[in-house]
């Protein structure tokens, strides 16, 4: 498979995700899920992609987070998967983001 070739299972999630986020579902839980299932693809693969789908989820389930949720867990996966980018890419935008999320929960 080519990379940013999206597979079926790619496919699903991303479609979840809409449907969730159309449906009106801001659920920082499933997102976080979704998020650490693109990252797991990610690994499996090492598709770019992935890691951009699983950044993306990332940052919403933070953004949907509230008090009783685990916010500094998805903080965590966010700046993980942000300093994974930055070490791919070399973007310094990551890993400054990579930082502020792993210090916004302390």
């Amino acid at each position: 498979m080519d990379e940013g070739e999206e597979t079926n299972d790619d496919n699903a999630t991303h479609r979840l995700m809409m449907h969730l986020t159309a449906e009106g579902i801001d659920n920082a839980e499933i997102a976080s899920y979704l998020a650490n299932l693109s990252f797991k693809e990610l690994e499996e693969n090492g598709n770019t992609l992935d890691l951009d789908n699983a950044i993306t989820r990332a940052q919403f389930s933070v953004q949907r987070a509230s008090q009783d949720l685990p916010l500094a867990e998805y903080l965590n996966n966010l700046g993980v998967m942000l300093e994974v980018r930055y070490v791919w890419t070399g973007k310094l935008q990551d890993i400054d983001e990579a930082i502020s999320s792993s210090t916004a929960g302390g």
